[in-house]
């Protein structure tokens, strides 16, 4: 939140945007939905680095912590994007813990989220794409899986499903795939 206001003054006292005119909308709503983020022990926020090594608001990790369901403490590192035409167009984002075992991330790290497609509307902040990323972790879907043959794996044997979430966190082979550890995920 200092950051953000540092960036702020800065631009008052200079007058000139460090994101450029085009961005000056989408760094209010950046803005605001910082502010509406509580400080919170299930997700820590990132920023990447400009060139000039200020942080850069329109771009950061998210390290959700999964604290239910079959990733139950594995900590996934998803990578938001923020679009000039924010908050009108939902931000990309892109699972960075690959590869992963899940029937809504496919291996390159794509997410399958409605709100992040069909179901976005500009009165979406940032805390319900992060709320809505957690909930796949937690209650993962085989209904319309972006990854075909882990949504097949759920929809067959639930139970042998988790079994091979857990093996892939620990940084098993699964169905010929080899999986990294994940460093917080404990058995």
């Amino acid at each position: 939140m200092l950051r953000l206001r540092a960036a702020a003054k800065k631009e008052q006292e200079t007058g000139r945007s460090q994101f450029g005119e085009s961005r000056r909308s989408a760094l209010l709503h950046i803005q605001q939905d910082f502010t509406n983020l509580l400080k919170s022990d299930d997700y820590v926020i990132e920023f990447n680095k400009k060139p000039d090594g200020s942080d850069d608001l329109a771009s950061f990790i998210v390290k959700i912590i999964v604290r239910r369901g079959p990733y139950a403490t594995a900590t996934i590192d998803f990578l938001f994007e923020i679009p000039d035409t924010y908050p009108i167009k939902p931000p990309k984002v892109h699972c960075k813990t690959l590869p992963l075992y899940h029937p809504n991330i496919d291996w390159e790290g794509n997410v399958c989220l409605n709100i992040l497609r069909e179901d976005h509307s500009s009165a979406l902040d940032l805390s319900a794409f992060i709320a809505g990323l957690q909930f796949i972790l937690q209650e993962p879907t085989s209904y319309d899986p972006l990854n075909k043959e882990v949504g097949a794996d759920l929809e067959r044997d639930p139970e042998q499903y988790k079994r091979l979430v857990r093996d892939s966190l620990l940084g098993g082979v699964v169905n010929g795939r080899q999986y990294t550890r994940n460093p917080t995920f404990k058995e």
